[in-house]
């Protein structure tokens, strides 16, 4: 039996074993930064609108401590509050929450450069160039890829970030030409185990595969939709991104001219994120799908 504590696509288990899922894809428990910062997730996660002051949190994690060593320990535990201010506001931005999820991110960038985590700073900053691309800031949306690709390279870990902010920049690109420039730019900037991971390598080759079929470079095409099946089924796993690898075959299809398997792909696509949570992405689908 789990009880769960639900904001947006965000769902927290509480009972039994602790968990944190954002749209299907659970956090792993060795991502935590430590174990007191994922007890003060729960802790927020059962308090009246997931908040506690600063003495409430000291005294439910560390009772038997003086208030100044308490306070050492908060800050050490900060980075579970500022990580978990930012998965808020991704949840919100895959929910389709634009403006609550750009508060949360820019909160969460915040949280992460007090405390100098860079990798999590990033982050946000990435995810916050996807809201603004969604609201149609484009030059909003550039500086901010711009200012975590700057972050992430202070970072010790930000190679699990540069796939994910160069994938951003190739779907941000307003033409297929420029796209193909962008990915391009990308190829060269990220390559072998030192700038890229498994896991984070779908986040570009999902765009990049969409990029060369739109921009008609189907032998790019196909090698990018090769990288994103074997990510998808093999290494993610996940509803969302099968979903994100139907609508890579979807475009991959209508740049072959098959318009009527473009279609089907689309419209599998669009059910997929509808079913993830996922509704700003299956509304894109959708619409790829009446116009194929």
């Amino acid at each position: 039996m789990a009880s769960e504590a639900q904001d947006g696509a965000v769902r927290i288990q509480l009972l039994g074993r602790f968990g944190v899922n954002i749209s299907g894809d659970e956090i792993a428990a060795d991502a935590w930064p430590g174990r007191r910062a994922a007890e003060l997730v729960q802790l927020l996660a059962l308090a009246d609108g997931h908040r506690l002051t600063r003495n409430q949190v000291i005294e439910a994690l560390w009772p038997h401590l003086e208030a100044e060593a308490g306070a050492a320990n908060l800050r050490k535990a900060a980075r579970g509050r500022a990580f978990a201010v930012t998965i808020r506001g991704e949840a919100k931005l895959l929910a389709g929450r634009l403006e609550e999820a750009d508060a949360d991110l820019a909160t969460g960038a915040e949280l992460h450069r007090e405390i100098a985590a860079a990798t999590g700073e990033s982050f946000a900053l990435q995810r916050r160039a996807e809201v603004a691309l969604h609201r149609g800031l484009e030059a909003e949306a550039g500086a901010l890829l711009d200012e975590a690709l700057a972050v992430a390279r202070e970072s010790d870990v930000g190679f699990h970030l540069l796939d994910r902010i160069y994938g951003t920049r190739v779907a941000a690109a307003p033409a297929p030409e420029s796209a193909l420039a962008a990915l391009e730019e990308a190829e060269g900037a990220v390559r072998g185990p030192v700038e890229t991971c498994p896991g984070c390598r779908i986040t570009l080759a999902v765009p990049a595969a969409i990029a060369a079929a739109r921009a008609g470079d189907l032998e790019r095409a196909d090698h990018w939709e090769r990288a994103a099946e074997f990510l998808a089924t093999v290494v993610m796993r996940l509803p969302a991104w099968y979903a994100a690898l139907d609508e890579v075959k979807g475009h991959r299809a209508h740049a072959g001219g098959d318009a009527e398997a473009a279609c089907d792909h689309f419209r599998t696509a669009a059910a997929g994120f509808a079913a993830s949570g996922q509704p700003l992405d299956a509304a894109r689908c959708s619409a790829l799908s009446s116009s194929s």
